[in-house]
């Protein structure tokens, strides 16, 4: 009992003196008794929510324990939640997060979330992007407004998948690995490869998989699709729709199916009873298929689409 108590006081000693020496080093550097020259040594450590749970709840514990002087500060860029989630998997679900947090935090502020538009923009900048594709318009027609349209479709499905920026960052990563890999002349379908990686990135992802495996049909995930854009009316609105609709029903067909799947739809049987509007819609998808029957034929999910979605996550992981 003794070697224990003696133990713990030297240790405490050893805090005090760490302390000690710590604030003596802080007054020197940052002049904290002189109010008007007086500049905070400031430490930031970003992402601790991403760290093993252990290691992010006694980083924050020792933050507070060891350099708990004056002068120094401590930045902690964080989600707020997901820390949370750490410290419930060590103190178990009945754990007060706000309260615990309190006792290390200080301060908290809450940034704003990101706009899609303007943190795309940024992206695309940041990989060169906007140069590249308004490059390749330059020399091939197919690739007209790319660097426009890529941007739209990134920001609409974001929102749509409810994406969070890092989770964009790395799609438009992997959008950037593949436009740079693509053979020249080959038409990427932004609309399709976009919605795809966006998919793929989200928690709906499942259907995607689902998809592949021809465990749910193309009309399924059509119907997945138009409950995440607030119903089917809504998603029929917007420009794009009817050729991502014809990608997605297109999706893993050969020619034979494709012009069976036109045929179906030109007889009214894959859609049922017409509402007033819908023939026009349906004409328009059918208008997609026909136009590009022979690129969407080569644009199959698991011989082109997938293995190029593959190569690109592993670049971007």
């Amino acid at each position: 009992m003794n070697e224990k108590i003696d133990q713990y006081k030297n240790e405490k000693d050893l805090l005090i003196q760490f302390r000690d020496k710590l604030q003596t080093f802080a007054e020197m550097i940052t002049h904290y008794s002189d109010g008007e020259n007086y500049r905070p040594m400031v430490f930031i450590i970003d992402e601790l929510d991403r760290c093993r749970p252990t290691y992010a709840v006694e980083l924050i514990e020792r933050i507070k324990h060891l350099f708990l002087v004056n002068g120094i500060v401590f930045v902690l860029g964080i989600d707020r939640e997901q820390l949370g989630n750490s410290v419930r998997s060590l103190f178990g679900n009945d754990m007060k997060v706000d309260g615990y947090l309190r006792r290390f935090i200080d301060l908290s502020y809450q940034l704003p979330n990101t706009q899609p538009k303007a943190f795309i923009k940024h992206l695309f900048e940041h990989f060169g992007l906007d140069k590249y594709l308004w490059e390749k318009s330059r020399k091939n027609s197919i690739y007209t407004d790319y660097d426009q349209l890529t941007a739209m479709y990134y920001a609409d499905y974001s929102r749509i998948f409810n994406l969070k920026a890092r989770v964009i960052e790395q799609c438009v990563g992997q959008f950037n690995v593949i436009a740079r890999t693509a053979r020249d002349g080959v038409d990427l379908f932004p609309e399709f490869l976009i919605f795809l990686i966006c998919l793929r990135a989200s928690e709906s992802n499942t259907q995607l998989n689902q998809l592949l495996n021809r465990e749910i049909s193309p009309k399924t995930l059509m119907n997945h699709i138009y409950q995440l854009y607030g119903g089917e009316l809504i998603f029929k609105k917007l420009n794009y729709a009817p050729f991502l609709e014809a990608c997605v029903l297109t999706a893993d067909m050969n020619l034979s199916e494709i012009e069976n799947l036109i045929k179906t739809m030109e007889e009214g049987k894959e859609l049922g009873v017409k509402k007033a509007g819908e023939n026009d819609y349906t004409d328009a998808v059918l208008n997609c298929i026909r136009r590009n029957i022979g690129s969407l034929r080569n644009t199959k999910l698991n011989s082109v689409v997938t293995p190029l979605l593959e190569m690109s996550s592993a670049f971007s992981a």
